[in-house]
């Protein structure tokens, strides 16, 4: 028996196991998830057969969506006695997960390799990923402490020395405090990247 097909063998009993049913199992056939009609094909493990409907979730709710991983192992159950529908229950590999509120499901979480995506309603967004934080839709431009550190020392030191050349000349320049920016008002809890 090849590892292909122990890991499909160990995975089908540990769903029968602990799920009391015998569901059926098979692969995610790479490049058919649908997740906005939250779909994909199945193919039949040791049959070659295909289920061109399999629904991502086990209700017809689109509040949770769990998206297997193109070729991972999943385990069906057919929808009633139709032989081209069925209804995923377990997958070896997840892509990614959708949360969605219900019922109006205005607020949506999405967990993937890509972040963590938190929608709310038209314009409320933020997604957390490897290159940083966007907030909305990352078109408005946001302030980066350490950048803003930057140049506001660099603004303190070209005034500095205007009020030092200032104070040299006839009438002397007198009475001008340049203050410094204090680092503290940056604070590194709320740092975007």
């Amino acid at each position: 028996m090849s590892v292909e097909g122990s890991a499909e063998k160990a995975f089908e009993r540990l769903v029968s196991l602990y799920s009391g049913i015998k569901p059926g199992i098979g692969k995610v056939k790479r490049g058919t998830v649908d997740e906005q009609k939250a779909i994909c094909e199945i193919v039949v493990a040791g049959s070659g057969q295909r289920i061109p409907r399999a629904f991502l979730n086990v209700i017809a709710n689109p509040a949770v969506i769990v998206v297997p991983a193109d070729e991972s192992y999943v385990a069906y159950l057919h929808t009633r006695n139709f032989a081209n529908q069925a209804h995923i229950v377990a997958c070896s590999k997840i892509r990614k997960i959708i949360l969605k509120t219900a019922p109006g499901g205005t607020v949506t979480l999405e967990l993937s390799d890509a972040g963590v995506e938190l929608k709310a309603g038209s314009n409320g967004r933020v997604k957390i990923a490897a290159a940083g934080t966007e907030i909305g839709s990352g078109a408005q431009k946001m302030v980066r402490g350490d950048d803003l550190k930057a140049w506001a020392d660099q603004l303190v030191t070209s005034l500095q020395a205007i009020v030092t050349w200032g104070a040299g000349v006839t009438p002397p320049l007198t009475g001008a405090v340049i203050p410094s920016f204090p680092g503290t008002v940056l604070s590194s809890k709320n740092k975007v990247e």
